[in-house]
């Protein structure tokens, strides 16, 4: 709140800027604190755990463990990223389909599109952004399970190959059956710790992207203006608006928002902007109100002598 409380008028209205900050909401600082609390508690142990290996001369089982695991580890940071990327896509197009909804069942807004007869056009586009945000949460179950299950399947051939090489190397050897139940058991619990170490760190590569659009949002320049002082004497002579060859291009945008407008409103006259969402409707008016500066062009105001 504080740091949009900051920011220009301009850059507010900037779309770019709005997905910025419905990203930024999505960090939570205590969860990726707890997050990276697990992953070290979690490493530690699995460090330990394989150093009892090594003292009994698991020298290469705790080699094969180790390197398994660290494949894994990298395995689901890039799955985890691309699983992020999609929800992280899916914000602008969600915040989309919930501002269609609003235009569709809102009372305020009900006349205005049954007026102009916008039913129909609300509601496929409506549609069609909601067909694609299905496809893309698609994607992201698929990615998601195959974490899932790719997971799974080395944790039953690691576990395999760790009571094999246990049973094969102790059994030759001829040493007790109690040591090789004692390793057994660190083995078992090896075999929780990993799970657990993957599922934790996976959640804290997605915070650590979501931290990212946090800093993004925070980083945004910063435009602190002083409250203008209240004049009583308020201007009551009639006034007319002059825009001449007018351009808006918003700072994340290729393309201008508005471009080449030219138009001139004379005292009392009522007039209407009328175009698709996301056309620049609302952007004309806070640039003729004095909201944000134009990237070209210029408005004035002028007094005009009413005739008696």
């Amino acid at each position: 709140m504080e740091k949009t409380s900051k920011l220009s008028t301009a850059l507010l209205e900037d779309p770019g800027t709005k997905t910025k900050r419905e990203k930024a909401k999505r960090l939570s600082l205590i969860d990726l604190l707890d997050q990276w609390t697990g992953v070290t508690v979690q490493l530690i142990t699995l460090v330990a755990l394989m150093v009892v290996l090594s003292v009994y001369g698991f020298y290469i089982l705790a080699l094969i463990i180790l390197g398994v695991q660290i494949l894994q580890l990298y395995t689901m940071k890039q799955m985890s990223q691309r699983v992020e990327a999609i929800s992280a896509d899916q914000t602008s197009s969600v915040r989309m389909i919930n501002y269609l909804v609003d235009l569709l069942v809102n009372r305020d807004t009900i006349p205005e599109v049954r007026m102009y007869r916008m039913s129909s056009y609300l509601f496929s586009s409506m549609k069609e952004s909601f067909t694609n945000n299905f496809k893309q949460m698609h994607r992201k179950v698929i990615y998601s399970e195959s974490l899932n299950f790719s997971q799974s399947l080395i944790m039953i051939l690691l576990n395999a190959t760790t009571i094999a090489i246990l049973a094969i190397t102790i059994g030759s050897s001829g040493q007790s059956a109690g040591l090789f139940v004692l390793l057994l058991q660190i083995s078992g619990q090896l075999f929780i710790v990993i799970p657990s170490l993957t599922r934790v760190y996976t959640d804290l590569v997605k915070s650590r992207l979501r931290y990212q659009n946090y800093t993004s949002y925070l980083d945004l320049e910063e435009q602190v203006l002083r409250d203008q002082e209240v004049n009583s004497n308020r201007n009551t002579d009639p006034m007319e608006v002059q825009v001449h060859q007018l351009f808006l291009r918003y700072p994340t945008n290729a393309n201008n928002t508005l471009s080449n407008i030219n138009m001139t409103i004379h005292p009392g006259e009522r007039i209407a902007f009328v175009g698709e969402n996301g056309s620049g409707k609302s952007t004309l008016v806070k640039l003729i109100l004095g909201l944000y500066p134009a990237t070209a062009g210029n408005i004035q105001w002028l007094k005009v002598r009413m005739k008696s």
